[in-house]
């Protein structure tokens, strides 16, 4: 895996602004401000709904029937699924990429991805437990984040008196975690 040269410059100078006690503010804030400028050079994007429609069929749909409508989709006519359905993807065309809440990560059902410290964690999890391939995440995930390019932002689901539930996206979410990336997300209002 290529080092992440920018980080390892901002955390030397720290490192070497600790026995000069007049730098140590000035130092400090200007790793902050790095860190803040490599996270702008990441550029989020909302997926498209078509490329994600799979992972709305699974465990969306069950957490939308069970959680926040309590009902049964065999009762259901095939009509009236279909506007549920056109209603549900008008909702998500609707949907913005917005900055994702601590609060809203840390209560976020459906991921792990707040448990990611280190990168043996996400691969032990989103490799070992969900089998996701390595070199997916490397150049999916960890590559673009880490150097500041494109991404598609995850998919979050808002259902009033719900959790936020992760409908797409957890190893994605997972690398920010590892790296202390605050993530942009899809923001779908379900009403």
């Amino acid at each position: 895996m290529q080092k992440d040269w920018f980080e390892e410059i901002i955390t030397t100078i720290e490192k070497n602004s600790k026995d000069n006690k007049a730098t140590i503010t000035n130092v400090e804030l200007w790793a902050k401000s790095w860190r803040k400028e490599r996270e702008l050079a990441l550029k989020w994007i909302k997926p498209n709904f078509k490329d994600e429609e799979g992972e709305f069929t699974g465990h969306f749909l069950h957490w939308i029937k069970d959680d926040v409508l309590k009902t049964n989709f065999e009762t259901y006519s095939d009509k009236d699924f279909d506007k549920f359905w056109d209603k549900i993807e008008d909702e998500y065309n609707n949907a913005n990429v917005e900055l994702l809440s601590d609060d809203e990560w840390l209560k976020m059902k459906n991921t792990d991805s707040w448990d990611i410290h280190t990168e043996d964690d996400l691969f032990d999890v989103i490799h070992g437990m969900w089998g996701r391939d390595k070199e997916r995440i490397i150049n999916y995930a960890i590559k673009p984040i880490k150097e500041g390019g494109v991404v598609e932002a995850p998919i979050v689901a808002y259902a009033n008196g719900e959790p936020p539930y992760l409908v797409a996206g957890n190893t994605r979410l997972s690398v920010c975690r590892m790296l202390g990336i605050r993530p942009m997300v899809t923001k779908l209002l379900i009403k």
